[in-house]
């Protein structure tokens, strides 16, 4: 791994401490691979001075979303050299001791991206992802949460972008993430375009992280931030167009039942979580 480089895009919102935590963890990996980081400001809180000395910072206080965050991140990184592996974390994921060396070693001839454990200690599920794959018959996204899993090295069909480590040449072939998406399903649009192009996706047990999901955005809670977003783009992935058609008929009935469950549930409370979901345009 001698001549291995890592290029890490970190991409805050919100509060600084989570984003320097972040920063941290990456900085201290004991990995041998030497390692570049560009952290996208998003927000516009953020200094230098805060971030440290040794870390790109790229101000976009006017919040052009997270895939095209990331894309910006990337062209940055592209301008000091070449890279083994890039690497996108949410600014509230931490990358366990191990990680970049484990995500350069993944990245083998005709694997696009890989993932490994994801751990929420606080949230409904303490190990959050171990492995994923797309259901084309629904057009949803099912994670594992099974420790045996999360041990198992092998093939994935969606990997999500809180810790996800992408080959260059892969990337360069798709175009990096669809900035149609501001924000939530860009990493299934992403791991899609790659398997059409026929690269792999691969679960590396070794690339273990902590993520605190929705801590920026209110998904845990499921905000309307959270539902709006991740509804309007939420089929917009799937091909042909006549198979996304059927998917919008399917969703729109789920939707349905969904609002209604939420009016029986939590009555006037759930009113404006309703309206959001049931307003929002799926394209």
């Amino acid at each position: 791994m001698s001549d291995a480089r890592a290029g890490v895009v970190i991409v805050h919102y919100g509060e600084t401490e989570p984003t320097e935590l972040c920063i941290a963890s990456v900085i201290g990996d004991p990995s041998e691979i030497p390692r570049s980081i560009v952290v996208v400001d998003n927000f516009g809180n953020l200094d230098g001075t805060e971030i440290g000395g040794d870390v790109q910072l790229l101000k976009r206080p006017d919040n052009p979303g997270f895939g095209t965050a990331v894309n910006a991140g990337v062209d940055l990184l592209s301008l000091s050299g070449s890279f083994t592996v890039y690497v996108v974390l949410n600014n509230d994921s931490e990358v366990r001791p191990g990680f970049l060396d484990a995500a350069a070693n993944a990245i083998e001839v005709g694997v696009a991206a890989a993932g490994g454990p994801i751990h929420d200690p606080g949230g409904a599920y303490a190990l959050w992802y171990a492995g994923g794959l797309v259901n084309f018959a629904t057009g949803t996204v099912h994670q594992s949460h099974s420790p045996l899993a999360a041990r198992r090295r092998r093939d994935v069909g969606y990997i999500p972008a809180a810790a996800l480590a992408v080959a260059p040449v892969a990337w360069r072939e798709v175009g990096g993430f669809d900035e149609r998406f501001f924000l939530y399903n860009e990493d299934v649009d992403l791991c899609l375009r790659f398997r059409r192009e026929g690269w792999r996706l691969l679960f590396e047990p070794k690339m273990v992280c902590d993520h605190g999901v929705g801590g920026s955005t209110g998904a845990a809670e499921r905000s309307p931030l959270y539902l709006e977003n991740i509804t309007r783009t939420r089929l917009r992935s799937f091909q042909p167009g006549i198979y996304r058609l059927y998917l919008g008929v399917l969703h729109t009935f789920y939707n349905v039942f969904r609002c209604g469950g939420l009016l029986m549930r939590h009555r006037t409370a759930a009113g404006p979580v309703s309206r959001t979901i049931s307003a929002t345009e799926v394209s």
